[in-house]
């Protein structure tokens, strides 16, 4: 819990970044379009609830045995990248539908809907693979998550111009991917430190029968 409260704090904070920054560079339509398109990402709790409810319980018991626990990983990763690949494709396909449902005003906005969904997909991605994380008790130092959190909040402030809606979405989008590839690297890391259980002796067993 202690490693778990500064992450959950700081991600509290991150889900409003994008306001914050749309409403210092951006204007008022930027801020109204940005909460309009935020409001399509709410498809994704659908996905996120059947991972929590169906897979991350299948993972969290499975037993510590590397090789297995590896092989399973690395499926639950690719199968939530196709997923959220799919999604993104569908996104991409029906952009002028989605945005006529929006509205008149929102119309134009399929790059801008396509670079939010991404983002949020990619987002959706790096969160699951948080939770598997955590189901097996792999808690990355708060201090390391947070520092390279913010490091590539920075750079991406420093590289893109944050001062458009598309320029939020692609820091959004870069931060994720940040996040994505540190969730996988320590995962990973973890994995390979697992203490498999160790068979008991012939001898022990005799003497229990």
């Amino acid at each position: 819990m202690k490693r778990l409260l500064p992450d959950a704090l700081y991600y509290c904070i991150w889900c409003q970044f994008a306001v914050w920054l749309v409403s210092i560079y951006g204007s008022t339509a930027a801020v109204a379009q940005l909460g309009a398109l935020g409001r399509l990402a709410i498809t994704l709790t659908l996905l996120t609830t059947l991972f929590a409810t169906l897979i991350l319980p299948r993972f969290a018991r499975q037993p510590d045995n590397r090789q297995n626990l590896f092989k399973m990983f690395i499926r639950l990763e690719a199968m939530l990248l196709l997923v959220s690949a799919g999604v993104v494709g569908l996104t991409f396909l029906f952009a002028d539908p989605i945005l006529w449902v929006l509205g008149r005003d929102y119309s134009g906005l399929n790059t801008e809907l396509v670079l939010m969904m991404t983002g949020k997909c990619l987002g959706f991605v790096a969160s699951s693979l948080f939770l598997l994380c955590t189901s097996k008790g792999w808690v990355i130092n708060p201090v390391v998550s947070i520092s390279i959190s913010i490091l590539s909040v920075a750079a991406g402030v420093w590289l893109l111009d944050i001062s458009t809606l598309r320029g939020i979405f692609m820091l959004d989008i870069v931060t994720t991917v940040v996040q994505l590839v540190m969730h996988t690297t320590y995962a990973l890391y973890s994995i390979n430190k697992v203490k498999e259980a160790q068979p008991e002796p012939e001898s022990a067993s005799l003497a229990a029968y």
